[in-house]
């Protein structure tokens, strides 16, 4: 099994703390973060054509409850290096399936959502991630990943200043659909940045939409459909 940077074990039980205290001087909390992915994710998918979910290296679950009032008829399971966090995840949303990577079952899900893990994979481990995930990913089924822009500097303000980003390589937009393609070569893809407004400023969020192009945003997605891989 390919490690991530970091012990999110020995993070765990403070993992919201720290976040939050790492987020704080810009206004957000992770909650804030978990609930504004999710509602983009539904701008570019029909809700009733998700089945089953699968929060990938969702740590303790920030995003589960958030993902579960978007799809409340559909299966939710969560896989995570750290036993610990996912400990924390079933005591608290008892609901989700847990699972360990090696036992996620194949062809599978509609939607697999990856929040800003990928720059906490080695970089030599990536393309073996990637392999993976569309393994597990139904034949019509969507990747979605959110990861953190590069090119921004609030965000790497963000990421220098969280105790457990230590020593990561950020991933930008093109490098993370250059694997994706190499994976799923005729995968449709869509993708855009986000997080252009902090929250105080989130009325101006509507307009986000169009400045999907603009590469100026705190983070970026990429979404990839299979197309009927056998």
């Amino acid at each position: 099994m390919v490690e991530s940077i970091g012990n999110f074990d020995s993070h765990a039980s403070n993992y919201e703390q720290a976040l939050n205290e790492s987020l704080g001087i810009f206004g957000e909390t992770s909650s804030y973060f978990a609930k504004y992915k999710l509602d983009i994710l539904t701008q570019y998918i029909d809700q009733r054509e998700i089945k089953s979910v699968l929060d990938y290296g969702s740590g303790i679950g920030s995003s589960i409850p958030f993902i579960r009032e978007k799809f409340p008829d559909s299966e939710i399971w969560a896989t995570d290096l750290s036993i610990k966090s996912l400990e924390i995840l079933k005591t608290s949303y008892p609901f989700a399936q847990i699972s360990d990577r090696l036992s996620l079952p194949e062809k599978y899900f509609d939607l697999i959502f990856v929040s800003c893990v990928f720059h906490h994979i080695p970089v030599e481990n990536r393309s073996e991630i990637m392999n993976q995930l569309f393994c597990h990913l139904s034949s019509n089924g969507r990747l979605v990943i959110f990861e953190h822009n590069p090119y921004n500097p609030v965000t790497r303000r963000i990421v220098s200043n969280c105790e457990f980003d230590e020593g990561v390589v950020l991933i930008n937009n093109s490098s993370l659909k250059k694997l994706i393609l190499t994976a799923s070569p005729k995968s449709k893809t869509k993708k855009g940045y986000c997080l252009f407004f902090p929250s105080f400023l989130s009325k101006l969020s509507y307009f986000e939409k169009f400045l999907r192009w603009l590469p100026f945003g705190g983070q970026y997605f990429v979404i990839a459909q299979n197309q009927n891989q056998k």
